[in-house]
C-alpha cells in the first residue's frame, strides 16, 4: 500500500479480502488482502475493468458484504465491533445500499434522509438547496417508481449527503447520467472534498471519470490492488516507451491477437495501434506483423501518453507485468 501524506485515515481497510466459494477445489476470491486508507478531503478512485473487485470492495466498506478476513474503519470506529456508529460516517451510493422509500415523494425522501444529521429546519433547506443544484426541484413531488434510473441516481446521490456525512462511498458516479447531469455530480463529489473536507472512496471502469475527480488513483486487476499513486504520478508506472500505430484499413478482430496488449481503435478507414513498446526490437516484431499481414502501414509515431492513457494501459496490462508497481 502507498500511503499519501501523513494524515490520519478517515476511510481504513486492512487486510481485506472476500472469498466466493471454490473453483475446481481452489478458492474464488473477489478482493485480496486489500490495504488501502483514505484521509479527509482526498478523492480516492477505485479504478479497473470490470470484474476487477471494485464494487466488492464498496459494499465491504458500506457494511453491506461481510469480508472474509480484514478490518474496516470509518472515522476510527471498527466497524465488525463498532458498527452502529461506523454506519453513522458516511453517504452511500453503492449497489444495494439504496435509502429510497418508494412510497415517498423524492422531497419527503430527502427529509427523512436528514433527520439522521439536521434540525427540521436545516434539512428543509438542505434539501431545496439539493434540489435545485441537480436540477431535481421540479420534480420533487415525484416517488422513485415514477423516475427514470438516471433521476433515481441523483435522488440517491441527494440523499447520500442530507446529513452531512464525513465520509461517501460512490460507486459509479456517471453511470445511466447524460453528460450535463454528468457533469453536475462531479462538481457535487468535488464540493464535499474540496469545500467540505469529507473523503470520498469512489469506483469507476472509466478512466476519464477517474482523471476528472481522482486527487489519487488505485488500480485493481482480479481483486488485487496492483498501483496505488496520485494521478500525476501515473505516467511513471509505464515501463517502455509510448507509439500509437496507424494502419490503412481496418484490421480484423481475429488478427487484433497478434498485437498483444496495443489498443486497436479505428479512425474511419484506418486501424490505430497504441500502447507501450518494451524496446525497439518489439517495436520491429511489431512492424513485422503488420507487413505479413500485408496491410499498409501509415506511419510508427512516438508519443508522450498523457494520464487517461497511462491509466487505461494499467488497467488493461496483464498482471504479471504490473503487480509489483504499487
Amino acid at each position: 500500500m502507498v500511503q499519501i501524506g501523513a494524515e490520519p485515515a478517515a476511510i481504513r481497510l486492512e487486510s481485506v479480502s472476500k472469498v466466493h466459494g471454490r473453483r475446481e477445489g481452489a478458492p474464488v476470491e473477489a478482493v485480496h488482502d486489500l490495504d488501502l486508507s483514505v484521509p479527509a478531503g482526498q478523492i480516492c478512485g477505485l479504478v479497473g475493468p470490470n470484474g476487477a473487485g471494485k464494487t466488492t470492495v464498496l459494499r465491504i466498506a458500506a457494511g453491506l458484504t461481510p469480508p472474509t478476513t480484514g478490518r474496516i474503519f470509518l472515522n476510527g470506529f471498527d466497524l465488525a465491533n463498532e458498527r452502529d456508529a461506523a454506519l453513522q460516517q458516511f453517504g452511500a451510493v453503492v449497489e444495494g445500499s439504496s435509502s429510497l422509500q418508494e412510497s415517498l415523494s423524492i422531497e419527503e425522501n430527502l427529509a427523512h434522509c436528514g433527520r439522521k444529521g439536521s434540525s427540521g429546519r436545516s434539512a428543509s433547506v438542505s434539501s431545496e438547496r439539493l434540489l435545485r443544484e441537480l436540477d431535481l426541484w421540479e420534480r420533487r413531488g415525484f416517488t422513485p417508481s415514477q423516475l427514470s434510473q438516471g433521476t433515481r441516481r441523483l435522488v440517491a446521490v441527494a440523499c447520500a449527503s442530507m446529513a452531512g456525512p464525513p465520509i461517501f462511498l460512490i460507486d459509479e458516479p456517471a453511470q445511466y447520467l447524460d453528460i450535463q447531469v454528468a457533469r453536475r455530480v462531479e462538481t457535487w463529489i468535488k464540493q464535499q472534498a474540496r469545500e467540505k473536507g469529507a473523503a470520498v472512496l469512489l469506483a469507476t471502469r472509466q478512466p476519464d471519470v477517474a482523471l476528472t475527480l481522482c486527487d489519487r488513483v488505485a488500480i485493481m486487476r482480479h481483486g488485487r490492488l496492483v498501483a496505488d499513486r496520485p494521478q500525476a504520478e501515473l505516467r511513471d508506472l509505464l515501463r517502455g516507451e509510448y507509439y500509437q500505430i496507424k494502419l490503412k484499413g481496418r484490421l480484423e478482430a481475429r488478427r487484433s491477437a497478434w498485437f498483444g496488449d496495443l489498443r486497436l481503435t479505428t479512425e474511419g478507414d484506418e486501424t490505430v495501434l497504441s500502447g507501450v513498446v518494451a524496446d525497439q526490437a518489439a517495436l520491429q516484431g511489431i512492424i513485422g506483423k503488420v507487413r505479413n499481414l500485408g496491410i499498409p502501414l501509415i506511419s510508427v509515431t512516438k508519443i508522450e501518453p498523457g494520464p487517461e492513457q497511462a491509466l487505461t494501459h494499467l488497467m488493461f496490462t496483464p498482471l504479471s507485468e504490473v503487480e509489483l508497481l504499487s
